[in-house]
């Protein structure tokens, strides 16, 4: 293995910590700007933007500052023992990115991935691995292939098996802080209300931030965080904890409060993205011909709604719309989008 090497003045260091990231591109390569130089890092990275990774490296730029970090990057990974591995794929990926790299059962797992069920699919396919969920509050594009752009620092939040938390913490920093949850479950659907934001950019190909500054589209993301917030505090033991921007009392407001309040709350969610364009994940995939994640996003709403028997048009209609922009890899205009909404 090759360990990390960087432009930042650190000198290769061979042995110690071996990590693999499977998924080197917007969350991996932003989690790998904080993992220690000195440690063995290998990488799982394909496409256009894998190719670029394998002959000249990563670049990684924006709010965490610049990096250039040469890393063993292949197109699977290796027989060999992993101290960690981390899973920085997109939901509906997981069960098949770990099923393809055939880990000792004893090998921690990390999964950063949005979306509720990634940590089902996970323990389905790795029943006797320790693994936890990582929820990544940063934001970050893929500029073009070989770089990626960080366009707001903040937190990952992990939670799950002791073994694989532990060793996320001490292999993950300090440049991205990394904060322990102990209720993840519920923690996974505080960050989908932040992923409501996703579906609308994905179908109209705008900008989180162009979203949210046009009143008729901030209007549908706050309808369907509305209906979201409903449906998991219908469920047993449903609730929002703490998570970057959201929590208790900001779902509550979500669910049922005074509509020109929960109307704010995803302006207040936007403003702290910061002023450089954000793509979300969802759109992300688009862009490269690739399949979403929606159905771990508001088709999870979709699925919840119908186990409480609470209707969720928007989020229905939005898993509608980004699968037919998947099929056509055209946007809809806004005009286009304003009949299919039941409102």
């Amino acid at each position: 293995m090759i360990p990390l090497t960087t432009l930042r003045g650190y000198q290769p260091y061979r042995g110690g910590v071996r990590v693999a990231i499977i998924g080197l591109g917007a969350v991996g390569a932003t989690l790998l700007t904080s993992i220690d130089p000195s440690h063995s890092v290998t990488a799982v990275v394909r496409g256009d933007h894998g190719r670029v990774v394998k002959s000249k490296g990563i670049s990684v730029t924006g709010a965490l500052g610049g990096h250039r970090i040469r890393v063993h990057a292949l197109s699977t990974l290796p027989l060999e023992k992993f101290d960690l591995v981390i899973v920085a794929v997109k939901a509906h990926e997981v069960a098949s990115a770990i099923q393809s790299a055939s880990l000792q059962s004893s090998t921690p797992i990390l999964v950063v991935a949005n979306g509720v069920g990634t940590l089902a699919e996970a323990r389905r396919v790795a029943p006797k691995n320790p693994i936890a969920i990582g929820l990544a509050l940063f934001g970050a594009n893929i500029a073009e292939p070989g770089r990626v752009d960080v366009t707001y620092a903040a937190a990952l939040v992990v939670g799950g098996d002791v073994k694989a938390v532990d060793t996320a913490r001490a292999i993950i920093g300090p440049t991205i802080p990394v904060v322990v949850s102990r209720d993840i479950y519920n923690a996974t659907w505080s960050k989908l209300l932040v992923n409501e934001l996703n579906a609308l950019p994905a179908i109209t190909g705008w900008s989180v931030q162009e979203t949210i500054a046009n009143p008729w589209t901030k209007d549908i993301v706050t309808r369907a965080m509305r209906e979201a917030a409903r449906v998991h505090l219908a469920e047993a033991d449903g609730r929002f904890p703490r998570l970057g921007p959201i929590g208790p009392i900001r779902a509550r407001i979500l669910a049922n409060g005074p509509w020109s309040w929960a109307s704010r709350i995803p302006v207040a969610i936007v403003a702290k993205m910061g002023s450089t364009p954000n793509f979300a994940s969802t759109h992300q995939s688009i862009a490269r011909g690739r399949s979403t994640e929606i159905d771990f996003l508001a088709g999870a709403v979709v699925k919840a709604g119908l186990a409480a028997g609470i209707p969720t048009p928007i989020n229905r209609t939005l898993v509608s719309l980004v699968r037919e922009v998947e099929e056509s890899g055209r946007h809809y205009s806004l005009e286009e989008i304003r009949r299919r909404f039941p409102l």
